[in-house]
């Protein structure tokens, strides 16, 4: 079964997606007690600030001021944020970016392939088990245990085409 987040290329009520991930994220670590802090739940909400993938400095950059105490939130604190919200599986990081996304579907656990505009940097998350399936089969196949498999497609996004042709 194909899984997708075909919001990232149509307009759509963005704040509901970030209120989503964050009631998402509240439940997750509700159930596995695990606080979600203020700047945990923070560097998250901008993580979640569009379908394009933020890099951590530019995480640190839109947390102008720090929600808990005032002062601007450090470099080392956010990565801290975003080691915790990937271990969590609430975020995805897009290596060919060196940046990070929200999960959509962080409540399961699946095999995760990426749509990635190389212009606008949309990016939409989809997901399939028959990739995960080849992957595995190709792996098994030369002795290889897969530990993480994540897929990245650079092309260009409908508006971006559409913008192309114009």
């Amino acid at each position: 079964m194909l899984t997708y987040s075909r919001l990232a290329y149509q307009h759509h009520d963005h704040q509901r997606c970030v209120e989503t991930a964050l009631e998402k994220a509240r439940v997750l670590c509700e159930e596995s007690h695990i606080k979600l802090t203020p700047i945990r739940e923070a560097v998250l909400k901008t993580i979640w600030t569009s379908h394009q993938p933020l890099g951590a400095y530019d995480v640190v950059d839109n947390l102008a001021l720090s929600v808990h105490t005032g002062k601007r939130i450090k470099a080392p604190t956010v990565y801290r944020a975003i080691e915790f919200l990937l271990n969590l599986g609430l975020i995805h990081r897009i290596a060919s970016l060196n940046a990070y996304i929200g999960r959509s579907f962080p409540e399961k656990d699946h095999n995760d392939f990426f749509l990635i505009c190389r212009i606008c940097r949309a990016t939409a998350e989809c997901s399939t088990e028959q990739i995960g399936d080849i992957v595995l089969h190709a792996a098994e196949r030369v002795g290889f245990q897969v530990e993480l498999s994540i897929i990245e497609v650079t092309g260009l996004c409908p508006r971006c085409q559409q913008e192309k042709k114009s």
